[in-house]
């Protein structure tokens, strides 16, 4: 009895321990646990005799900020001043000699040749082709046709049927019947209400103005609520205007609500048997004629008609051309160099000097090829009164505008640019290991006693 009794208390210690989360023990005893990286004192915990527990270290990774100071280069524009030197150009007018050419003209004789056209008939010795008709023999060889029975040697073709047996395809029907889906709409009919707007005569009492016997203002009749009539005008005669009651109609708009039947589309699927039709290939055997050409060589008889050459003379009318020497008068024209006296005006250039003011311009040469028409000349010589130019060299003095450059120096500011360090704080993430302390169940070590060996043993795994 004593002996259940244990077991029973020792099965529920046992199961107590194992029910509890590792994580409580952790949780319970890591208050006690520093947050370095520190051992945790290892609690006396009596094993029981299947489990016990032992505290050990662990580390995670925690992720924490701290404010580092960081140093990095920064801009900072400032201004200055700097000397620098420019050319300023300065013109002034100077006196310069400068020499012109002009042209002065005179009278100069020359003298030169011409040709002149002289007319003289000359006889000259000229030869002719005449033609002349003379009948010649001639020998020509003609083509004729000749007609002759040759033997010749041909081969036809003769064809000899065969019977051969041969296999084929055919395509034979199996029909079978197929369960197939489909989707058909219905109308069915729906009971909604809905408000129609519907517009009515409504009869809306009102006064109307009538004239009566009697003299007197206008007085208002009670009419229902009509309040005080405004004064009417009289007619010819005497009387008052009373106020009869009068029907008026006024359209009214309201709303009605209204059943009313509508169809609605419904979708239904059905299923139905279709009778599908797929054809087989079925392999048969048949028999068929087949024909064969083959060559039978025979000798016939064949017309040929050859060409043959054949000779023979003919008389042939031949027309010769046939030089012939005359003699001809011909009028010939001949240059005859005649010499002349005649007057031309010469351009001499005659240098005059002045003061001017020129625009200078400078010519850079620039080498191309251009096609140009060359006139050759042929020396002819004459005699005639020209004008020559000379050019005569004239020296004045004119003023010229020079630029010359002078060297200033000025004084400017500038912004300059200047790299600074610059310290701040950053908040920066870091990961540290923290230690932790966790109970781990340990398998027991204590040897049972031999007597007892039983649910406790199989408990400690012995």
């Amino acid at each position: 009895m004593t002996r259940r009794l244990l077991t029973a208390a020792i099965l529920g210690a046992a199961a107590w321990v194992v029910g509890t989360p590792v994580n409580a023990w952790a949780d319970h005893h890591a208050a006690n646990c520093a947050p370095v990286a520190v051992e945790c004192a290892p609690v006396a915990v009596e094993c029981a005799p299947a489990v016990q527990y032992q505290t050990v270290t662990k580390y995670r990774n925690e992720l924490r900020t701290r404010e580092v100071p960081v140093t990095r280069m920064q801009m900072v524009p400032r201004t200055e001043t700097y000397t620098y030197t420019v050319s300023v150009p300065v013109t002034t007018t100077q006196k310069r000699q400068v020499t012109e050419y002009q042209t002065v003209t005179s009278q100069v004789p020359y003298t030169y040749t011409v040709n002149e056209c002289v007319t003289a008939n000359e006889k000259r010795t000229i030869t002719e082709n005449q033609c002349v008709t003379a009948n010649e023999k001639r020998t020509v060889t003609e083509h004729q046709a000749v007609t002759a029975t040759e033997k010749r040697t041909v081969t036809e073709y003769v064809s000899t049927p065969k019977t051969e047996t041969y296999t084929y395809n055919e395509c034979v029907p199996v029909t079978t019947n197929e369960t197939r889906t489909r989707s058909y709409t219905v109308c069915v009919p729906t009971t909604e209400t809905v408000a129609v707007p519907v517009t009515r005569m409504v009869a809306v009492a009102g006064c109307a103005p009538v004239t009566t016997g009697g003299c007197g203002t206008p007085v208002a009749a009670g009419c229902g609520g009509c309040g005080v009539a405004a004064p009417a005008t009289m007619a010819g005669g005497c009387g008052h205007v009373t106020y009869a009651p009068v029907m008026q109609y006024q359209c009214v708009t309201e709303t009605t609500p209204v059943t009313r039947t509508v169809m609605k589309a419904e979708v239904r699927t059905e299923n139905y048997t279709v009778a599908v039709t797929t054809n087989t290939m079925v392999a048969k055997t048949g028999t068929r004629t087949v024909y064969t050409s083959t060559p039978v060589t025979k000798e016939v008889d064949v017309q040929v008609t050859k060409v043959v050459p054949v000779t023979k003379e003919v008389e042939v009318a031949v027309t010769k051309v046939v030089p012939v020497t005359k003699e001809v008068e011909v009028a010939v024209t001949k240059l005859v160099p005649v010499t002349k006296t005649a007057t031309r005006t010469e351009c001499k250039t005659v240098p005059v000097t002045k003061e001017v003011d020129v625009a200078v311009t400078k010519l850079v040469p620039v080498t191309k090829e251009v096609e140009v028409a060359v006139t050759k000349l042929v020396p002819v010589t004459k005699t005639a009164t020209r004008t020559e130019c000379k050019t005569v060299p004239v020296t004045k003095e004119v003023d010229v505008q020079v630029t010359s450059y002078t060297t200033e120096t000025k004084t400017g500011t500038r912004t300059v640019h200047d790299c600074v360090p610059v310290t701040t704080m950053v908040t920066q993430t870091y990961c540290e290991r923290v230690a932790y302390c966790e109970l781990v169940p340990v398998s027991c070590e204590k040897e049972a006693p031999a007597k007892r060996k039983g649910l406790l043993a199989r408990l400690c795994g012995r």
